[in-house]
Parts: C-alpha cells; structure tokens; sequence
C-alpha cells in the first residue's frame, strides 16, 4: 500500500467528456483526468473537494479500468449517474463506484467528504483474505438512511487515519493503514448489508479468485463471442468447475456474466455516444444488427434506440 500524492500532484490536463463521441469511446482514466498508469498506485485517500472545486463540481461520466471507489458524502447533495442511470443522494451517504463502471458526479456546491480508491489487484488480495467483502462491489450503489448516526464518524476517522499513516513513513505505518482500511471496509460491508437487506455467506477464497479472473478474461475477450469451454479451457478448468464457482460466489451462471457484460457496453455507447445501432452492434461483436437488437430488447426490456431516447444524457440542475 503506498500513498499517490506525488503522482497526482503532477500538472494534469484535465479530459473533460461533454455530450456523446462519435467513435463510441468512453473516456477511461486513472484518476479523473489523468490517463497515466503506475505499477506502484494501489490506495488513495483524498478529500472530495480537492478535485471538484477545481471542475465546477461536475465530474463527467467516465470509468476507471484498474480502480474502484468509494465516495464518503459527509455534507451537501448531488446526483450520480452510473451506466447511464441517474440517482440522487444527500449526506450523509456513500456512492460505491466498482471497476470499469462508467460514473459521473453533479455536486451541489461545497459538498464536501471523501474519495477512497483502490487498485483493482491489490483490493483482489484483499478479497481473496476476506471474501464477504467483495460483496461491496458487486454493483454500483449508494448507501444513505443510516440508522447509526455516528457511523459515518467512524469511517471518517477510518479515512484520516489511513491518510495520516500513509503520510507519516513511520515503521509499520503501511500494516497500519492496511488493518485501518479493512475496519473500513467491514464498516461499509455492514451498512450495506442493513439498508440493502442482502444475505452474503462466505465464499472459499479459490472460488471467488477464480470468478475475478473469469470477469477479467471476460473484459478483454466478450467482443469475440467467445464460447464458454473456452473461457473455462483459458481459465484452466472444466466448465462445471466455472459455473459452480460463478453460481457460489454471484448466484449466477457464467454465460448470465457474460451477456451483462456484453449489455453493459452496448447501454455505454446507447447513452453516451452517436454510433448507430448497427455499429454497436459490430463493435461489440455481433455479426446480424438485428439479432443484437432482439438480443438487447430481451434482456433490457426495450429496443436499443427506446433505450437510448430514455436514457439521454443530461446534467440535473444543481
């Protein structure tokens, strides 16, 4: 675990992404605003107005292809919008944003909290200790109606305490801030468990491993209608061996992840670009237009272009 202050204090160009692009590409960046990579990052602690108040507190939508976050809401309101959905929230809550989900912010003015981002690989690690808490990121949520009123101060203090230890270079500070970053994570693990009413059991850590390396093969390889014993046969397993993992760890079958996966993209360039139906369809690896639209209106309940209409991009008024 190390601290990014000396990565993220370089002068940045900010990327900004307003209306839809033209070659259906949605910005991917390592913080907002950066697209620069380090094989050193993995945690991250900054106050949520370090950022905002330089952008006019509009983050626009953009995703995070080795990261996850966290945004710790202490005052204020705004509204997320992630794969295209709009939600609105006031403090106190929390906005969980998992890898590769295409995320914006619309701040009210001098909202303030903070933003905790971790390394996708080394939050893997965690996982794989201590499985329940991949559960925080199995979809992309916010968390507010806290019935504990002193529950944010705890994470709070959580938070400074991560960033103080990884500032301080003394001895033993990185197991430090690590065992302060696990308190947290329990903390929001709970919170979610309450407001969401989910059940988790516990998952072997071998099966959980073996779905986080499925869902990255899948990341590079769902535009290629890859069949299933293919993704087992690259994953080193027997099929059955995939989908009971999958089944254990998400409760679904492996070819369910797949298609969301494939639904996924086809909602971003839906709603965030100017590509036709057609061309999606292509891109994403469908070689009939039409069966992608029949494909698409199955599962989401509505054609692509319906989809898109109701689903327009637009900042709310703050």
């Amino acid at each position: 675990m190390q601290k990014t202050d000396k990565i993220m204090d370089k002068s940045e160009t900010m990327l900004r992404f307003a209306g839809r692009s033209a070659s259906g590409a949605v910005p991917r960046y390592f913080l907002y605003g950066q697209t620069e990579t380090s094989d050193e990052w993995f945690v991250n602690v900054e106050p949520l107005d370090k950022r905002c108040r330089e952008i006019g507190w509009v983050i626009e939508p953009h995703a995070h292809p080795r990261f996850t976050q966290i945004v710790f809401v202490t005052s204020g309101n705004g509204e997320m919008t992630a794969e295209g959905e709009k939600r609105p929230f006031a403090a106190p809550s929390i906005l969980i944003v998992p890898v590769n989900t295409v995320h914006g912010f619309a701040y009210l003015e001098d909202t303030t909290g903070w933003v905790l981002t971790i390394e996708r690989h080394y939050l893997e690690t965690i996982i794989a200790r201590s499985a329940e808490l991949g559960a925080i990121w199995n979809r992309h949520a916010i968390i507010q109606d806290f019935e504990n009123e002193g529950w944010m101060t705890s994470c709070v203090a959580h938070l400074n305490a991560i960033d103080r230890e990884l500032d301080s270079g003394l001895v033993g500070s990185v197991i430090s801030a690590e065992g302060q970053l696990i308190s947290l994570l329990v903390l929001v693990l709970r919170q979610l468990l309450a407001t969401d009413g989910m059940n988790v059991e516990p998952v072997l850590s071998s099966e959980s491993e073996l779905v986080a390396r499925f869902r990255t093969l899948i990341e590079s390889q769902y535009q290629s209608n890859m069949t299933l014993p293919d993704y087992a046969s690259q994953l080193g397993v027997s099929l059955s061996q995939l989908r009971n993992a999958c089944l254990a760890v998400n409760g679904q079958p492996p070819l369910k992840l797949v298609h969301e996966r494939v639904l996924i993209e086809a909602k971003r360039s839906l709603v965030y670009t100017s590509a036709s139906v057609s061309q999606i369809a292509y891109q994403i690896g469908f070689e009939d237009p039409a069966y992608f639209s029949r494909f698409f209106t199955k599962y989401v309940g509505e054609p692509p272009l319906q989809y898109r209409s109701s689903k327009a991009f637009t900042h709310a008024a703050m």
